[in-house]
């Protein structure tokens, strides 16, 4: 029956990303840590302004479609006038048509008469990321780089051993509730030589008001200061800091193509976690080590690489070995075999953190309810919107979701009819499954 429910609630989250309209004065573009593509279009036109672009399109993660009208309803040749201009965009990109993505309509209603209209932005604006062939081939070059720099060595095979400075707390000061850029603010104030601010929490409202805030000054080593200068993205390193992991928790990680834009801020949390006294339990997995898709059998893909320590050498070892032999290829990912794998190889594990992107829903959901201790899924890449196929594994799981802003817990409990908000993004239980509410 669970499955069942899991099934029905995968389908539902996938269609129901479907396509939504919705009015606005004017289209704002979002902003964040993906790339995006314009395709203008003049008013009233629907061919494209622009030059075919020399862009690599990996995963679609959301369209945006953007007319103007001129009264209040949309008339049947405005119906027919979007139709020709996501024709005219699929074959203009090449993006398939069918794919999962997010699809929205934005009709501009601040527009008084057709002049007026001529000034604002038609078109269509695609959130993507590059292919993962891409950005797994720029992986293998940067991180061996960045974990040089947090080393402060060379990293050769004859190295046996590293140590690095453990961190050591300065300073703990309670301020209370405050904003994110409240935070960015102290951080910048005491970022200074070789000290970092560390943040401590109690919960995340939707209203991005950091409650019962405290922070912590924190000397650590030049390298590991100079790594996180360097990070222009710290969103997975916000999400880290609220999970509470202990000598019996079970780490897995998703190493995939994919996963890239996050594999510095992985690579720095698993480093500031590490010293000599405390031994972690890893897994890390890269969907079957580039096997073909069809040779990809749910429970047996492979590309699954553990490692019990308390080396932070060792960690980057199994993670250099976990990227170079694959980068997944599809977009689907073996999560569960990973997860499985983990509590096959290690004992006492009470506790798993599983590392995830977003935009890859495991394709061996059928594995879940085989783990029966709850997962604290990390969603990563979630700027846009939490999938809402992680929302349902996690409800069925009895597990929570940690996003940038807040971490869902009790999703289970959930009952028909609930509605609830996930950053921007309004959810409704509708056939026992969470579905996006357009």
């Amino acid at each position: 029956m669970k499955t069942g429910i899991l099934i029905l609630s995968l389908l539902c989250a996938t269609a129901l990303r479907a396509q939504t309209n919705k009015f606005v004065e004017t289209y704002k573009r979002e902003s964040g840590f993906f790339k995006t593509l314009t395709i203008p279009m003049s008013f009233d036109s629907d061919s494209i302004d622009r030059e075919k672009p020399a862009v690599d399109i990996g995963q679609v993660y959301r369209i945006d479609y953007v007319a103007t009208l001129l009264d209040d309803s949309v008339t049947a040749y405005q119906r027919r006038l979007d139709s020709k201009r996501w024709s005219e965009l699929y074959r203009f990109t090449g993006i398939n048509s069918k794919g999962s993505f997010e699809k929205n309509t934005f009709y501009q209603t601040t527009a008084a008469n057709e002049e007026d209209a001529r000034l604002l932005f038609h078109g269509f604006v695609v959130y993507y990321e590059e292919s993962a062939s891409k950005l797994h081939e720029r992986a293998l070059g940067d991180i061996p780089e960045f974990f040089k720099t947090l080393a402060g060595k060379e990293i050769t095979e004859e190295l046996k051993t590293l140590t690095l400075d453990k961190p050591k707390c300065l300073d703990t000061v309670s301020v209370g509730n405050i904003t994110a850029d409240k935070m960015s603010e102290i951080e910048k104030k005491y970022m200074k030589e070789s000290t970092l601010v560390d943040w401590h929490y109690d919960s995340v409202g939707v209203n991005k008001i950091f409650y019962n805030t405290r922070y912590y000054l924190t000397k650590v080593s030049a390298g590991i200061f100079a790594c996180y200068s360097l990070l222009g993205d710290k969103s997975v390193l916000q999400m880290f800091r609220r999970l509470n992991s202990d000598k019996n928790t079970l780490i897995v990680t998703d190493l995939t193509g994919s996963m890239y834009p996050y594999y510095s801020q992985l690579m720095l949390w698993h480093t500031l976690r590490l010293n000599q006294n405390k031994t972690e339990h890893y897994v890390f997995f890269n969907d079957g080590d580039s096997k073909e898709t069809h040779e990809k059998v749910i429970g047996s893909t492979g590309g699954l690489y553990p490692v019990k320590t308390n080396q932070v050498l060792d960690v980057y070892r199994s993670m250099a070995t976990c990227m170079a032999k694959g980068g997944g290829g599809d977009c689907p990912e073996n999560n569960f075999e990973a997860v499985l794998y983990g509590l096959e190889q290690y004992d006492s594990i009470q506790k798993i953190i599983l590392i995830c992107d977003n935009w890859a829903v495991p394709r061996d959901t059928a594995l879940l309810k085989k783990i029966r201790i709850p997962i604290d899924f990390v969603v990563c890449g979630a700027s846009l919107g939490v999938n809402p196929a992680y929302l349902n594994l996690a409800k069925q799981n009895k597990g929570k979701i940690h996003t940038m802003e807040k971490s869902l817990v009790d999703l289970d409990k959930k009952k028909e009819g609930d509605k609830f908000l996930v950053g921007s993004k309004k959810f409704t239980v509708h056939n026992g499954a969470i579905c996006e509410d357009h």
